[in-house]
């Protein structure tokens, strides 16, 4: 066995003994680096394009990259024994991605990114009352402290929030529906096969709605939406491996780190430059993460 093979086993070997809760941390911030280049290339879209056809050419994009995965797995990624659950994860999704996408057209993609943080809350306040997790103390704590650290981040923002704010928090609400739903899922459906029915299911309901404004994208266009394509296919896999493999409670915190990453993008992007509410509250926002990381690994 030559060196390079031993060391990809020993690799593999360390990666299953890893505890739920790191692997869904590495997932969601693989997750959070495709999601906010996928922001970057979606503000440059909504300058020229309409928001029904970016999100549809997002989605389908994403599905023709995943396409080769969807291969690999065979007869699993079409197993789903609960279908028409699974079939609610199409509307979240078209749902969710339509408001993010509109409100990227108007609000700063560091304030949009932001308040979607509520859906933390969301989702805690959800699987609490309805029983489906029990939330302890540390994990409410330590997602309180996050959305702390994102209200010191748009502190100056919420004195004038424009009309499209209603549509993050719209999407905040349904990401929170669409993330129980996964881990409701994840028990007896492949993790592909939901973000299958995910991607595919949606493309119905966003071509309805680019129907309307549609027009023939230019080729820098074309480009872009192809550039949004790949990051959301990244994102998307990740973000739905890492609600399989824990609790979505446990995962929630992790959507944080997107935060600092869309900081970082529009930087590069756009020349936009973070000021100290935007660094102290990423800081806050790494220090629950890592601290519900190493809460969950010890129990």
């Amino acid at each position: 066995m030559s060196r390079l093979s031993l060391a990809a086993r020993r690799l593999a070997a360390a990666w299953l003994r890893l505890p739920p809760v790191a692997l869904a941390a590495f997932w969601m911030s693989v997750c959070a680096v495709a999601f906010s280049s996928a922001a970057v290339a979606v503000r440059f879209a909504t300058a020229t394009l309409p928001a029904g056809e970016i999100t549809f050419f997002r989605n389908l994009g994403a599905l023709i990259f995943l396409a080769p995965l969807f291969v690999r797995r065979g007869r699993a990624v079409f197993r789903m024994p609960r279908p028409w659950t699974a079939a609610t994860l199409a509307l979240w999704q078209a749902i969710s991605n339509l408001c993010i996408v509109l409100a990227f057209a108007v609000i700063p993609l560091a304030d949009a990114v932001a308040i979607s943080f509520l859906s933390p809350l969301i989702v805690m306040a959800m699987a609490a009352l309805l029983g489906i997790e029990r939330v302890g103390a540390s994990r409410w704590a330590a997602t309180l402290i996050g959305f702390a650290g994102m209200l010191l981040i748009v502190r100056p923002g919420f004195q004038q929030m424009p009309p499209e704010t209603v549509l993050v928090l719209l999407s905040a609400t349904v990401t929170a529906f669409f993330g129980l739903t996964v881990r409701n899922l994840g028990r007896d459906h492949h993790p592909d096969a939901l973000v299958l029915i995910a991607l595919g299911g949606s493309l119905p309901i966003l071509a309805a709605v680019a129907f309307w404004s549609w027009r023939m994208p230019e080729p820098g266009e074309a480009a872009i939406l192809l550039a949004i394509g790949l990051a959301a296919a990244v994102g998307q896999a990740a973000m739905v491996r890492a609600y399989a493999v824990a609790e979505s409670s446990s995962v929630m915190p992790f959507t944080f780190l997107q935060l600092p990453a869309t900081a970082v993008a529009a930087y590069a992007a756009f020349g936009q430059v973070p000021d100290l509410f935007t660094w102290a509250g990423a800081l806050v926002i790494f220090a629950s993460a890592q601290y519900t990381m190493r809460r969950e690994t010890r129990s």
